[in-house]
């Protein structure tokens, strides 16, 4: 949802500034934190305006919302390597046994490919939505961060 009313793309800069300013508390909270007005936050989170946040204060904005929430700070690293060509898979500590990081994993990817396979057996792959290609992006997200969380632990844990 963000702030604001206007619908945003799942992954654009205006998306993140404005997800990232929801976590902070709201376009206000996140001026006075950032050091700028009110108005330049909702300018920076406009879909249709042409004013983007510079590169040196989306990394202070994820900085401060790494503080509250460090899944969220990650999304700009990667919305940025996926722009590259790329995918960040951060690594988050676990304190899960391994088999219930297994059986997350298991039913996360049983979410997944069910959602991919009803979505294309209604509409075939070439003719999926937008919002449906988003809510399967964001679903396979949860999916590789389940997957590196086990892979983390399989790797350090010694039980």
């Amino acid at each position: 949802m963000g702030i604001g009313y206007k619908p945003r793309r799942y992954g654009t800069t205006d998306f993140l500034v404005s997800e990232l300013a929801l976590v902070l508390g709201g376009a206000q909270p996140t001026a006075t934190m950032m050091k700028v007005e009110r108005r330049t936050i909702h300018a920076w989170s406009d879909p249709i305006g042409d004013t983007s946040i510079p590169f040196g204060e989306m990394r202070r904005l994820a900085a401060f919302a790494r503080g509250i929430d460090p899944t969220w700070a990650l999304a700009p690293a990667e919305t940025l390597a996926w722009e590259a060509g790329g995918h960040v898979t951060p690594i988050e500590p676990s304190h899960e046994r391994v088999a219930t990081l297994l059986a997350r994993s298991a039913k996360e990817h049983g979410l997944v490919m069910a959602g991919f396979i009803d979505a294309i057996a209604r509409h075939g792959e070439r003719r999926l939505g937008h919002e449906e290609r988003e809510l399967l992006a964001r679903n396979l997200d949860e999916e590789i961060r389940a997957l590196v969380a086990l892979r983390a632990k399989i790797g350090d844990d010694h039980e």
